[in-house]
């Protein structure tokens, strides 16, 4: 695989895409004649090697990592699927603030995932925000399960001078989000309310990943910023096309970093030992010959 930066730019931001996974590599925010300040995670692997994957067809795991469709069994191990490690064609878009890739499925995603695809993402840099455009095509003849994500990880704190605990996660509006719960890494088929501080605001605790992610669902207004020690916002994630916000970090050596994750679908259920693919949970399921759009942005402060 070859891999190379592809670098956008509107003199307030400055975002970097590998055309592997199309992952978003770094997003800056630029000072003149001062440092740029970057916000995304830098993937060190003594913590955790990603940036942002992209997750699909699925998000999480499948039970022993594999799934049956028409009788047939297929393996897919890697969890949130092969895309993250593809090789992208980036398009010739002639724009210093706009980038897109293409990956078409073939010989070896039709053995993992029997679908036929085009899968399009688009960068696009707006002020002091980023819109990330996702778009799936399916080019077979049968309808197309599949699950669709977005992992991010975020310095937190942004200031080294300030400590993890010192920040916190903020919602644009008062949410009494419900809180799907897992049973290792698997769903359990539960869920409780997840308390809120003043019904906005989630003061960050290492122990609060310490059994892998947390799931919130029935948020209304899709939108979460990390704060700093002072409360004020520096990164605001809008997730109005996904279901799902995840919170992660690894759960041992205190990184300096925490993932807000936007899902459409979730991981295998618990008491399933293979599933059908047409029945996972929360899966899309995409016409012959339909697309699927989906977007989010981010915005820093």
């Amino acid at each position: 695989m070859t891999d190379f930066p592809h670098i956008i730019d509107n003199g307030i931001l400055r975002a970097a895409i590998s055309a592997v996974g199309a992952e978003l590599m770094s997003v800056q925010k630029l000072f003149p004649n001062k440092k740029p300040v970057e916000y995304l995670w830098n993937g060190d692997k003594k913590h955790w090697s990603g940036r942002s994957p992209i997750l699909f067809p699925i998000v999480g795991r499948v039970k022993n990592g594999s799934y049956r469709y028409r009788d047939k069994t297929y393996s897919i191990h890697c969890p949130h699927g092969f895309l993250q490690s593809v090789q992208f064609i980036p398009e010739d878009t002639n724009d210093a603030e706009h980038a897109a890739f293409v990956f078409i499925s073939n010989e070896t995603t039709l053995e993992q995932y029997p679908f036929p695809f085009r899968f399009r993402v688009e960068y696009l840099l707006q002020e002091n925000g980023l819109l990330v455009t996702f778009d799936v095509h399916n080019a077979g003849t049968e309808t197309m399960p599949f699950s669709l994500g977005f992992h991010p990880g975020f310095f937190v704190p942004l200031d080294s001078s300030e400590r993890f605990e010192d920040c916190s996660i903020r919602f644009k509006s008062d949410e009494i989000p419900q809180q799907l719960l897992l049973d290792g890494v698997w769903m359990s088929g539960q869920s409780i309310p997840y308390p809120l501080e003043g019904k906005r605001n989630i003061p960050l605790r290492r122990e609060l990943f310490a059994k892998d992610a947390i799931i919130l669902d029935a948020v209304q207004k899709k939108s979460v910023s990390l704060c700093n020690a002072r409360s004020e916002p520096y990164l605001t994630l809008d997730y109005s096309n996904f279901r799902y916000l995840l919170l992660w970090q690894p759960p041992k050596g205190n990184p300096p970093f925490l993932c807000l994750e936007a899902w459409n679908g979730l991981p295998d259920k618990a008491t399933v030992d293979v599933t059908d693919i047409m029945t996972k949970p929360e899966m899309i399921l995409l016409a012959p010959g339909q697309c699927y759009a989906a977007n989010l942005a981010l915005a820093v402060h």
